[in-house]
């Protein structure tokens, strides 16, 4: 607005016989492109990991999920470990699952809340941020709340 008011009073002064004005642009630098940090991804698998075993819960067979592990699970996230808990039952455990889309997250816990009308396929989801955790539903309440606040305490 003041740049075409400007405009106008110059048209005003020139047209009353001043001497003439010159109007001038500032050069401008061009601002530099910055690459946008995610905001979304704040933990990987391994913070998590550290934490568990910090806590002492019980952690066994950790390993890097292979794409073969994923099964029926959208294999969605950016990393994935798996974790056994044989003191509940030889094929108990759980996944520590971290994501880079919000997107991915939700699809993934969706996966497990709609399968989980199924009981043998029933699971403990917790989530933080861009974590997932997921635990066999053979835990107890207790037991799999154990393992969530886990991922409360992360800071």
């Amino acid at each position: 607005m003041w740049k075409k008011l400007f405009i106008t009073f110059s048209f005003i002064v020139l047209a009353c016989g001043s001497p003439a004005v010159t109007v001038s642009q500032p050069t401008r630098t061009p601002l530099p492109t910055l690459t946008p940090t995610p905001i979304f991804y704040r933990w990987d698998a391994a913070e998590v990991v550290r934490a568990i075993n910090a806590v002492g819960l019980e952690y066994e067979d950790a390993h890097v999920m292979t794409q073969e592990e994923y099964g029926a699970l959208p294999a969605l996230a950016a990393q994935g470990v798996r974790f056994s808990i044989p003191s509940v039952c030889p094929d108990c455990g759980g996944l520590v699952l971290s994501f880079n889309d919000p997107a991915a997250l939700e699809t993934t816990k969706t996966f497990y809340t709609e399968t989980a009308i199924n009981p043998d396929m029933s699971a403990w989801v917790f989530e933080k941020d861009n974590i997932l955790l997921q635990l066999s539903g053979q835990l107890s309440e207790a037991r799999a709340l154990q393992y969530g606040a886990v991922l409360v305490r992360l800071d």
